[in-house]
């Protein structure tokens, strides 16, 4: 059989982002040695947001300026690179299927900040087609696409929820997920979250029109429920009134039609954009909690079903049942939550726990009195009933440094005996799976040199996790926005 893959955000359809051993093949007691080998320096960025993928005896990282390298795994050597127009931020994801002989000519998809889709050759980087998802001009690509049978799976989300120009004629985006031909891009279905296009609802106090419904965003990664023919995403909010049915929901569309099988809404009226913060014109009267579901879905097998577990950014947990979902089998708080706060980017698990990063910003930076104190870190849930397994509460280690937090706002990653996780201080930590104990800690703000002779350092580690694969540890550190630690750089390590 060919090498294994890790060729997609959520490791494999489900979405569980637990690297198989054979894959990882890392042992949880060699990581306590594991030590940097070599360091890839994005040259000018201030964030690094592309999660690397495996395939093909390659390794496929996207940047900020939009190169897309294709690299040696064990050495970082170039393969090929490939500009896209703008920020890459999602995953390369890998038109190869698990299990299956790689296609002749495998292609690799990405997407960028203003909605663009392309797909180059896997092997060499030559273009083969690009579109644009959402003719919105805000419309964005931040939860990776997913390849499934010849097909690709899009999420689209916005950047119109942070207009905050008081002219602005807040909102007209409707979120939506496509289903594209995968070798030729063309369009196979496309479904709003939002049902209907945006009207005129009113006018600010300043005359400024307003408009609606809008927003139901998918940030995420859908996950793949192939027994039943659907894949699942989470959805933001509404960023005008009226608000929709599915906002702050998780929603179940039939991968065949784009059909919408199902909702569950787990939170109702959530109306809020970032003018709500700034308190300037374009914030809906009594606006929402903006409790986005941020975080995608992984679909988990618990006894003899399957129960979709999905993260909130108040800091809640819940599960649902994938055959009754009216209501969840559990919920639990974990976190206080923020607009930064609890679950943001992705939850992991493997067949005992589910693995839940908190962030809670210390200062929520939202303008906002909290009764709950912050509770950054890791947390294991028991995936049967939501019961606490382990806590492992981040310690702060800031010491007032700017734009540095102890939470976890990345996604986090597990590997058999391990999950790592990258905190928003610039530390990358492997905390042992059955007790949370820290296994290994690395701080990844110091400048390095990296294979180009430059010197980079990291910051705040936000949005992807850390990927293992073949034995070795590979990091972006880099969130420089949001009020986070700039960063620079992608890091490789090994056991010595």
């Amino acid at each position: 059989g060919d090498a294994p893959l890790l060729r997609s955000w959520g490791v494999d359809a489900r979405a569980s982002r637990l690297i198989p051993a054979a894959a990882a093949q890392l042992a949880p007691a060699d990581i306590p040695r594991l030590k940097l080998k070599w360091a890839l320096d994005f040259h000018g960025a201030i964030r690094a947001r592309s999660q690397p993928t495996f395939g093909l005896g390659m390794m496929f990282v996207g940047s900020q300026n939009g190169t897309v390298f294709a690299l040696d795994p064990a050495s970082g050597c170039l393969r090929w690179r490939y500009r896209a127009a703008a920020e890459v931020r999602t995953p390369v994801v890998l038109g190869v299927e698990e299990g299956v002989k790689a296609p002749a000519a495998p292609l690799a998809f990405f997407g960028d900040i203003i909605g663009n889709v392309y797909a180059v050759d896997a092997r060499s980087g030559a273009f083969r087609w690009k579109r644009r998802m959402d003719d919105h001009p805000s419309a964005t690509i931040t939860g990776a696409p997913v390849f499934h049978a010849g097909r690709l799976y899009v999420p689209v989300s916005s950047l119109e929820e942070a207009s905050v120009d008081p002219t602005y004629p807040c909102c007209s985006f409707r979120g939506s997920l496509l289903a594209l031909a995968a070798d030729s891009g063309a369009v196979q279905w496309k479904t709003y979250t939002v049902s209907k296009p945006a009207a005129v609802t009113g006018k600010t106090a300043t005359g400024v029109e307003l408009r609606g419904p809008s927003g139901a965003p998918i940030w995420n990664s859908p996950s793949l429920d192939l027994q039943r023919g659907l894949l699942y995403v989470g959805t933001g909010n509404n960023y005008s009134w009226p608000a929709t049915e599915l906002s702050d929901s998780v929603v179940a569309f039939e991968l065949a039609s784009g059909k919408v099988r199902w909702h569950w809404q787990s939170v109702s009226n959530d109306a809020w954009n970032v003018a709500c913060m700034l308190n300037i014109g374009g914030c809906p009267d009594k606006p929402g909690p903006d409790f986005d579901i941020g975080a995608g879905t992984l679909l988990l097998k618990v006894g003899g079903r399957d129960v979709i577990a999905v993260g909130r950014k108040d800091g809640t947990v819940f599960a649902l049942d994938a055959e009754r979902h009216d209501k969840p089998l559990w919920q639990v708080k974990l976190g206080r939550g923020s607009i930064q706060g609890g679950v943001q980017f992705a939850m992991a698990a493997d067949a005992e726990r589910l693995y839940v990063p908190i962030s809670d910003l210390s200062d929520a930076h939202d303008g906002r009195v909290y009764s709950e104190a912050a509770r950054p870190g890791l947390y294991a849930l028991r995936p049967a009933d939501g019961a606490l397994q382990w806590a492992s509460r981040a310690d702060d280690v800031c010491q007032k440094r700017p734009g540095c937090d102890a939470g976890i706002l990345a996604a986090v990653t597990a590997i058999p005996g391990a999950v790592f996780a990258g905190h928003l201080d610039g530390r990358v930590r492997a905390y042992d799976a059955r007790s949370g104990k820290v296994l290994w800690s690395y701080d990844t703000t110091p400048e390095v040199s990296t294979l180009s002779g430059a010197k980079a350092h990291g910051g705040s580690i936000g949005g992807p996790g850390p990927m293992v694969y073949g034995g070795m540890v590979y990091v972006n550190s880099g969130y420089g926005l949001y009020g986070h630690m700039p960063g620079n750089v992608l890091l490789a390590f090994a056991p010595q």
